[in-house]
């Protein structure tokens, strides 16, 4: 089984909330989990993930990928019968997994959760709600979150799970198309994270040189002010 290391730097304020208020007064919490030292700011390797899995699904056919573009299950699953129909196969459901209880449904890559390397800054802020067919203002309607504060590092890995070298090497590929999209993307409440990453040399051995040169880049900061 292979193995990423991956470390993702917030540039902006980064809000991944529980959307539970706690004695803080916040409308949404920013979701912690207990540690060792505590509980601790967290992100969940789902958040990840969902993410990745956005910010590579726009960008995918780009690189000569597939990608259904869908995100619900319902849709999911009409765009994959259809896909067939023209003889197409999704990569991005392939690599990320697909809606369904079935084991054949599972992706070939698995997160960790994303655990802060040293003490974080956790801040709130006041913002408006916005209506979400208008993107108008509720007039008067404010709410507070909880944010993680930017230039904190939180580190997790990603499993391949694939076997055959070819298999390997196409999740390993759009891994890291996902991670450098992710570096202008989003991740939870409109937050932009910086990415790192560490790849083995057996890794590396599986890429052709355009490949091997996306993951060198990766393995240093984009953003180098933070």
């Amino acid at each position: 089984m292979k193995e990423i290391k991956v470390y993702l730097k917030p540039v902006t304020l980064l809000s991944i909330g529980s959307g539970v208020e706690e004695a803080v007064g916040s409308d949404i919490v920013q979701i912690r989990t207990r540690t060792e030292r505590g509980l601790v700011p967290y992100i969940p390797g789902s958040s990840v993930k969902g993410a990745l899995r956005s910010a590579v699904s726009r960008v995918a056919r780009n690189y000569g990928f597939e990608s259904c573009g869908e995100t619900l299950p319902e849709y999911v699953k009409a765009r994959h019968v259809e896909m067939l129909k023209e003889g197409k196969e999704c990569d991005v459901c392939y690599v990320f997994g697909q809606p369904g209880p079935s084991v054949s449904n599972m992706g070939k890559a698995v997160f960790s959760p994303f655990y802060p390397d040293g003490e974080v800054t956790v801040t709130s802020i006041t913002r408006v709600r916005l209506e979400d067919s208008s993107l108008r203002a509720h007039e008067g309607a404010l709410y507070t979150a909880e944010c993680i504060v930017p230039g904190q590092t939180f580190s997790g890995s990603i499993r391949i799970i694939a076997r055959r070298n070819g298999d390997v090497r196409k999740t390993l590929q759009l891994l890291l198309l996902s991670l450098a999209s992710l570096r202008t993307d989003r991740i939870g409440r409109s937050g932009i994270t910086d990415v790192r990453i560490e790849l083995a040399d057996d890794l590396k051995a599986l890429l052709d040189s355009k490949w091997r040169s996306l993951a060198s880049d990766l393995e240093g900061w984009f953003w180098v002010d933070m």
